[in-house]
């Protein structure tokens, strides 16, 4: 698939706040058909773990495409829950995602009710979720502007590419390839924009603008950006072209992570 110029940048209000873009109900109404039988299927086997439920991402914004776009969610737990629940969870929402095709993946995030006030996690729901199931904190958490708090990839960013690169040479799986190369080149993109986001007084972690101001600051690393862009959306299975963009980014992005 070719890269479409596609995504937006959050809107800021007039005293600098950062605002959330998703939309419930959900706009696009097959991805709907499909949240509804994960929150039917969470609430009946699941529902004394879950304070509440949250979707992200394009879907959330109702910008997903077919093929391309997954189904990220956040589950805000009553209490900290088990390694084999979550795994349980995990199992059911694949089970969901293989009758449904167009869906590339189901993601989860586990997030424990006791552990809310972690700043990280309050900034996550306030500007890119919005609640499907149970009690709502969203209204309950502070408003944020683009600062420090924005960051979200930028932190151990150079060590966990180290341990991709180590991960990806002793790896032999051509589908668990691929799945490194998307997860490292969003890191890679994401982690990019952060590094001017500041200064741009812009946010999103929409993939194709976040290629595109990094571009408008290093012009010189544009052609490397865009190639992560088009490996993160057609994944390849070349450690050597893999390495190659990543040996052209990091430590030029390690370089520009503001302090």
């Amino acid at each position: 698939m070719k890269i479409i110029p596609i995504g937006k940048l959050h809107d800021i209000d007039a005293d600098g706040y950062i605002q959330n873009p998703c939309i419930v109900p959900l706009k696009q109404e097959k991805y709907h058909h499909v949240v509804n039988e994960i929150l039917a299927e969470l609430s009946y086997k699941f529902k004394e773990h879950i304070h509440s439920l949250y979707i992200r991402g394009s879907v959330a914004k109702g910008i997903a495409i077919e093929f391309v776009s997954d189904i990220d969610l956040v589950f805000l737990c009553n209490q900290s829950i088990g390694d084999e629940i979550k795994k349980d969870i995990r199992i059911l929402l694949n089970t969901i995602n293989k009758k449904f095709n167009f869906i590339n993946g189901i993601e989860v995030l586990f997030i424990t009710k006791i552990n809310i006030d972690n700043i990280k996690t309050q900034f996550l729901l306030k500007t890119q979720c919005a609640c499907i199931y149970g009690v709502d904190i969203i209204p309950t958490l502070k408003s944020f502007k683009i600062n420090q708090y924005a960051f979200s990839h930028s932190n151990g960013f150079y060590q966990s590419m180290i341990d991709i690169k180590a991960e990806l040479m002793n790896e032999t799986n051509l589908d668990e390839i691929k799945e490194i190369c998307t997860w490292t080149m969003k890191r890679i993109i994401r982690t990019g924009f952060e590094t001017v986001m500041i200064k741009d007084q812009s946010y999103t972690r929409d993939l194709y603008p976040n290629y595109l101001i990094f571009s408008n600051y290093y012009p010189e690393k544009e052609a490397d950006m865009k190639l992560a862009l088009t490996f993160a959306i057609n994944p390849t299975s070349d450690k050597i072209e893999i390495l190659k963009v990543m040996d052209s980014l990091v430590d030029f992005i390690k370089a520009q992570i503001v302090q």
